[in-house]
């Protein structure tokens, strides 16, 4: 079982940035499965995606952007097999920092 003060650790670490932070902070949003991630500066962008963490398990899940957050907070049990599980391990969010340019777009690297 997560508790919020362990779903607050899990979105900083995947967000990379303090809630306060007015450019890349976040919220969460709590409903029955869990906890919602809506970070800040995706609020008003189509195209962004929405992190769950999830309260039994605390399994992360991410949803394209065809799945609006309405729908994961009342529809949970249906829109769950459109996520897909993420992987918030430390090595694994610094190699995706990395790959990410800040707009968002990722890097390709060369294969020569």
């Amino acid at each position: 079982m997560i508790t919020r003060d362990q779903a607050e650790q899990i979105a900083a670490r995947l967000v990379g940035a303090p809630t306060s932070d007015p450019g890349n902070g976040w919220d969460l949003q709590e409903f029955d499965a869990g906890w919602l991630i809506l970070k800040h500066v995706t609020r008003n962008l189509r195209g962004a995606g929405f992190h769950v963490v999830e309260r039994e398990s605390g399994r992360v899940m991410l949803f394209p952007s065809y799945v609006p957050p309405g729908r994961i907070l009342e529809e949970y049990d249906q829109v769950v097999a459109d996520g897909f599980p993420e992987d918030i391990r430390p090595a694994t969010l610094r190699l995706r920092a990395a790959q990410t340019r800040p707009c968002g777009l990722q890097v390709q690297p060369h294969n020569r």
